[in-house]
């Protein structure tokens, strides 16, 4: 037969062998440790979404003036990008409607049925960002002659497209610097504009 035998003062139903479990104090203090890094985290990941969102925004608007300036250059005629909320025409107020790219042979002011060719279309964001354009008046149009010159662009100031997160947090605004060369660059907030690009500053 087989024999058990236990150490002397060793209650085998609480051997220290035996794996032993939270007490209601470190619950607590556990649960506290995690409500603190969720109240720091959650907000540094909330700006971050807001930040990375900003990003892809200013990118498309980069990409496509980039991509009506080459467009410009290869027909060797005007090619327009406008602020368009239906995706079918110049209209709208803000460029987080979205927009249309183009071509535009009479230089009209607007996209003319019949005569301009639809090139590309940007639907507007999903977000509540908003896009503001210095100097003023607001800039509803930017039209590049067969050289890849902006038009109307002031060779001193450019165009800035400060593109804002909503509700506005400063570290995530991306601007859009358009020289009138037809010469694009993205900026950060509260950066000062290097040499050549005018003297708008990201803000």
């Amino acid at each position: 037969m087989l024999s058990v035998t236990y150490r002397p003062g060793k209650n085998p139903a609480h051997s220290e062998d035996r794996m032993r479990g939270f007490t209601l104090i470190e619950l607590l203090i556990t649960m506290t440790i995690a409500i603190i890094l969720a109240i720091v985290a959650v907000p540094q990941y909330t700006n971050f979404i807001q930040a990375q969102k900003v990003t892809a925004e200013a990118n498309n608007l980069f990409n496509d003036m980039q991509f009506t300036r080459s467009e410009a250059l290869k027909e060797g005629q005007m090619v327009s990008i406008c602020i368009s909320s239906n995706q079918t025409g110049c209209a709208g107020t803000n460029w987080n409607q979205g927009w249309i790219v183009y071509s535009n042979p009479t230089a009209a002011a607007a996209f003319v049925a019949g005569t301009s060719i639809l090139l590309k279309a940007q639907a507007g964001f999903t977000t509540t960002d908003t896009v503001t354009t210095l100097p003023a008046p607001a800039t509803t149009a930017v039209n590049f002659n067969r050289d890849g010159f902006a038009v109307g662009v002031a060779s001193a100031t450019g165009l800035l497209f400060e593109i804002h997160s909503a509700p506005v947090y400063a570290p995530s605004t991306r601007c859009l610097w358009l020289g009138s060369m037809g010469n694009v660059f993205i900026q950060t907030t509260t950066s000062a504009a290097v040499t050549g690009q005018g003297t708008n500053k990201c803000a």
